[in-house]
């Protein structure tokens, strides 16, 4: 379960977050300094970039990103499917199409989670290198 926390400048106590930002499973991911716009002091935030973490957190990283797009593109792919049956209802329809609208959905999100994944890590890695620790880093 995920819980969303708010991060503070340790020197002047303003928001450093941007509001509060997930952390659960997947927050350890990220960048390990933010910079506070007010004062300008590096504040730790606890992350890493991606090629920091353990080859057991990486599995767990992607594991987490496929097992995600399974199980919403096969919840909405059966959600999908079955309201076509209902429109449709033919026996034919139901017994070739099934496994394909689930698979299709289940493939489709799970490349939606990988790419947003990799998108993300090359959004941290930049700012890591550049040594770019604002938020404002994340806006591309």
């Amino acid at each position: 379960m995920a819980m969303y926390t708010n991060l503070y400048c340790s020197n002047c106590r303003k928001s450093i977050s941007g509001g509060y930002i997930r952390s659960g499973f997947q927050s350890g991911i990220g960048l390990p300094f933010l910079k506070c716009d007010n004062c300008g002091t590096l504040n730790v935030t606890g992350k890493r970039p991606f090629k920091e973490l353990s080859a057991l957190r990486k599995f767990a990283f992607w594991a987490y990103a496929v097992v995600k797009g399974v199980l919403i593109g096969g919840a909405l792919g059966m959600l999908v499917f079955t309201i076509f049956a209902l429109i449709v209802n033919d026996a034919l329809f139901e017994t070739i199409y099934h496994k394909s609208f689930v698979l299709f959905f289940v493939i489709y999100f799970i490349y939606l989670f990988v790419k947003e994944n990799i998108k993300s890590i090359q959004i941290i890695e930049k700012a890591n290198n550049d040594k770019n620790y604002t938020l404002y880093a994340f806006n591309g």
